[in-house]
């Protein structure tokens, strides 16, 4: 009886709870109300161009609204980068106003808040200007050095675009103040007719190394350096070599190379830069020669070092040096995989052992055309390897320098294609006195040296090059001109920082690089 008659109360409830429930769902929601505007801290702000600075931008709720802001601007310049943090917000958000590309001037424009209410998109602005002052003007202090890293005094220096002028001190520094934005400097050494143009640079103290011989390389010392080897088989016997280098840190070079047949002295020649009397090491190997590339070693049996002491002048005899013997763990291998640009032939690979920034020990000289290679190599406590590989392209060379490799090390070398020139196209006849030279870029990022025949030396990141005489060229007067490249360099501060303090790196240097030379052009000015 009681469960028959509790069912049809449960039954009564379900259905009035299934009423309700169909009754609430088809209730209309609450109507959104309400609407925003935007506040700024300040609707004018002053920016250096080049710099950034920050806007805090909030929604202001009226009648109850609690929506989500999308924010963005209207109106303003493309070259200024905007960004909100966050993009979307009830509340605030921070708008960077970045001017590092944007000219200085005044600016007007918009910042923007989007709602949707009740379906429709609303939208408020808020006026904003800009107003962006010339970037500050920096005191520049550089350093004129020519192709050795030597300064050269007494040269004139002048700034572009802004003109001024001065001359180098004793010590090759310059300075101009207030020095504005990117310039660039043009430096004509005494008693030179060739000027040096070093375009776009920012940096406040630009180190500029002039392409060429200007001044003469530093003084040299230098003594004869004799004595006697030991430790291994003299006469050096068919198919075996050895040989002697001096090195120090002060630029110290001199070797002599014993062939077959050689007796057990040796004399070689030490220079240094520096002053008169120096200290260095004389480091000495024995080995069987590749015997299919006498240029090359097959094996080192002996290996030695000897720290001596040189002045200006003065031979210095009795260093004698004993072998110690180089067993397997001492003889290592590097291989090294070319790959070449298109067009492209090998003309040399050059291998050697570091000993000092400007020292080394040759290890051979490969002139095959082979691309996949594999060289012994010495494994001597501290020093490292180097590998430099030459080719051409028709008229054109590319020689690429990699240092501080190990052994068993295997090397990918992917040359570039050499800088080629596209205009004024060789032999033309109608040039005008300003032209527009220019030429193919070479990756990696490199510096291109721009040589024109008697007259001028441009170092650019740009393909081209355009002179800013009016009237650079006399008339009916034949040039030629050509263009290096070195690398890798991301631009001309980088290039004229100072990373090259012993001046332009030549083959054996501790130093890499990247040197491509275009063929030569020549073209005749317009009467």
């Amino acid at each position: 009886m009681r469960l028959s008659t509790a069912l049809p109360s449960l039954l009564v409830l379900t259905s009035a709870l299934l009423t309700a429930c169909q009754g609430a769902g088809s209730a209309p929601p609450p109507a959104e109300s309400g609407d925003f505007s935007l506040l700024l801290t300040s609707s004018n702000v002053t920016v250096a161009s080049g710099s950034s600075t920050s806007v805090n931008v909030t929604v202001a709720p009226s009648g109850g609204f609690t929506k989500s802001v999308a924010f963005s601007t209207a109106a303003k310049p493309a070259a200024l980068a905007t960004t909100f943090a966050p993009l979307n917000s009830s509340t605030t958000t921070t708008l960077t106003l970045d001017a590092s590309s944007l000219d200085a001037g005044t600016y007007d424009f918009f910042v923007k808040g989007t709602a949707t209410v009740n379906g429709a998109s609303v939208e408020h602005t808020a006026p904003l200007k800009l107003v962006v002052t010339p970037k500050p003007g920096i005191t520049v202090t550089g350093r004129v050095l020519n192709a050795f890293g030597v300064p050269l005094s007494g040269a004139s220096v002048g700034l572009q675009p802004n003109p001024a002028s001065t001359t180098t001190d004793a010590n090759g520094n310059f300075t101009f103040a207030n020095v504005k934005g990117t310039y660039s400097l043009v430096v004509q050494p005494s008693g030179s007719a060739i000027s040096h143009e070093f375009v776009g640079l920012t940096r406040p103290d630009p180190k500029l190394m002039l392409f060429g011989v200007e001044g003469g390389a530093p003084l040299q010392a230098q003594a004869t350096v004799s004595g006697t080897l030991s430790g291994a088989t003299f006469p050096i016997p068919a198919g075996q070599i050895a040989g002697v280098t001096f090195a120090n840190a002060a630029n110290g070079r001199g070797s002599a190379t014993l062939i077959a047949g050689s007796g057990a002295n040796y004399n070689l020649t030490a220079t240094w830069t520096g002053s008169s009397a120096t200290t260095g090491t004389l480091y000495a190997l024995y080995g069987k020669l590749n015997p299919a590339v006498s240029t090359l070693f097959d094996s080192y049996s002996g290996f030695a070092t000897r720290d001596v002491n040189l002045a200006n002048g003065v031979s210095s005899s009795g260093q004698n040096i004993t072998f110690q013997p180089l067993g397997a763990a001492q003889n290592s291998s590097l291989s090294a995989l070319i790959t070449l640009p298109s067009g492209a032939s090998l003309t040399s690979k050059r291998l050697f052992l570091s000993l000092s920034p400007k020292s080394f020990f040759l290890l051979g000289v490969d002139t095959s055309a082979n691309t996949t290679n594999t060289y012994r190599t010495p494994v001597v406590p501290g020093k490292t390897l180097g590998l430099v590989v030459d080719a051409k392209q028709g008229a054109r060379t590319v020689s690429v320098q990699r240092v501080g490799l190990q052994p068993n090390e295997v090397v990918n070398l992917a040359l570039p294609s050499a800088a080629a020139l596209s205009s004024p196209t060789n032999g033309r006849t109608d040039v005008g006195t300003n032209p527009n030279f220019s030429w193919t870029s070479v990756p990696p990022s490199s510096v291109s040296i721009f040589l024109l025949s008697g007259k001028r030396v441009a170092y650019t990141t740009a393909s081209g090059y355009q002179p800013l005489d009016s009237a650079f060229l006399g008339k009916n007067t034949s040039y030629t001109w050509t263009v290096a490249t070195v690398g890798p360099f991301s631009s001309m501060d980088d290039f004229t920082s100072g990373a090259w303090p012993n001046g332009y790196p030549q083959a054996g240097d501790a130093t890499p690089y990247v040197v491509t030379t275009s063929e030569t052009f020549s073209f005749k000015t317009a009467p």
